[in-house]
């Protein structure tokens, strides 16, 4: 959906091919399904973020769970979606990441020029 909506797509088959191939320098936004096999979502930001993987993420899942969604939110999420998901509410997540990466990147470059 997001491909064919004109957004550059970078999919990987599961969350290990992903800490080993993710440019940790790369501006964007990434968005993970809670449920995948061997490493959940949760644990790949967990992950990510100890090897300076600083990306907003949206989490997507296909159980509409409170304390998982509450979870998600407090490590950080820019949002949290439940399949089946409304392509302008994808969208909307996706844009609000992105925004908030630029902002993000803009703050640790001011950081570093003061510091």
């Amino acid at each position: 959906m997001l491909g064919q909506d004109g957004w550059r797509v970078e999919a990987f088959e599961s969350g290990e091919t992903c800490l080993l191939r993710r440019d940790p320098h790369a501006a964007g936004r990434m968005l993970l399904d809670l449920n995948m096999p061997r490493l959940d979502g949760l644990e790949l930001r967990r992950r990510l973020t100890e090897t300076g993987h600083l990306l907003p993420i949206v989490f997507l899942t296909g159980h509409d769970d409170i304390p998982m969604s509450v979870h998600a939110i407090k490590a950080g999420a820019v949002d949290f979606l439940t399949k089946p998901v409304a392509a302008e509410t994808l969208f909307a997540a996706v844009r609000s990441a992105v925004a908030q990466d630029a902002s993000d990147r803009r703050a640790r470059a001011d950081a570093t020029i003061r510091g």
